[in-house]
């Protein structure tokens, strides 16, 4: 299983259900891409957001994302109109709340979780319910790909092997501290290598986003992720689909139970949660939809 597989499950099973006419957007030039919603559609999705709650459509708008804006002048389509879109699905699921998992009615999209003592651009996560103090971070294709980043930049070597002015940090103890840019320790974080579908760098980055905001407020806090599995009938697919998501929650469990990921949380009140949405397509997060991962 690939991403570009698991986009065409997800397309395959909306045009099931929505019709191949709602599918294939146009940029500028005329270039079609099939497997983004057409342009009107799209409209209409985002139209429907704002009537239904026009801080949520504000925060799409405005969001750092900038997820329903067309790129480079209008070549590339938005973000949010790709049929596999986690800032999509994270709408979808989430904007009528998900009590089972202790999200509210008022949560809230594209929340910044701004490090202490960090300069340059502070960790975005795709939702915050300020009610129950919890950050969800949702993923759908984004597991499959070689590109997550395997290291980190100078700025947190000292969150990584210390801590900042309030004592946050992973206070990973080694013979010599890096300079510059450094690889991430993941044998620390349990991995004997790095993980193939987890995000360490951006879940590291978050945590300390997350405990940062946290030292303010001095309550406990949720970090939960949300992950999306596409049904199919097809075995050979929903074999692959459930190796993918078996070495999902294998590296989930991993770094969630490592030493070092525990000890952080306990100095700082955290809580780490993740789920997983099966469905045929993206939907409202219900009890009945909602597989546990880690909880």
């Amino acid at each position: 299983m690939n991403q570009k597989k698991f986009d065409q499950i997800i397309l395959r099973n909306l045009i099931a259900v929505k019709g191949a006419d709602k599918f294939g957007y146009k940029n500028v030039n005329g270039v079609e891409y099939v497997d983004y919603y057409k342009n009107d559609e799209f409209k209409k999705f985002l139209e429907d957001m704002q009537t239904r709650n026009a801080a949520h459509h504000k925060s799409y708008a405005e969001g750092k994302g900038k997820e329903p804006i067309p790129a480079d002048g209008g070549v590339k389509p938005p973000k949010m109109a790709s049929v596999a879109s986690s800032s999509r699905f994270a709408y979808l699921a989430l904007h009528a709340g998900a009590q089972h998992i202790g999200v509210g009615k008022n949560v809230e999209f594209e929340a910044e979780c701004a490090i202490k003592d960090k300069s340059g651009t502070q960790p975005q996560l795709d939702a915050y319910d300020k009610d129950t103090n919890t950050y969800i971070e949702v993923k759908c294709h984004e597991i499959f790909g070689d590109s997550k980043k395997k290291t980190l930049g100078e700025a947190y070597i000292n969150y990584i092997f210390g801590a900042n002015s309030d004592g946050v940090g992973f206070k990973i103890v080694v013979n010599e501290r890096p300079q510059g840019e450094f690889a991430i320790p993941y044998e620390e974080f349990g991995m004997k290598e790095f993980p193939k579908y987890f995000d360490l760098k951006q879940f590291l980055c978050h945590l300390l986003g997350v405990a940062c905001e946290n030292h303010k407020e001095r309550k406990s806090a949720t970090l939960a992720y949300l992950f999306f599995k596409p049904r199919t009938d097809v075995e050979v697919e929903a074999v692959e689909l459930f190796e993918v998501y078996a070495g999902l929650q294998a590296e989930i469990i991993s770094i969630f139970t490592s030493p070092a990921i525990v000890r952080f949380c306990e100095e700082n009140n955290i809580k780490l949660k993740a789920y997983y949405e099966y469905a045929e397509i993206m939907e409202p997060l219900t009890p009945v939809n909602t597989h546990c991962l880690f909880a």
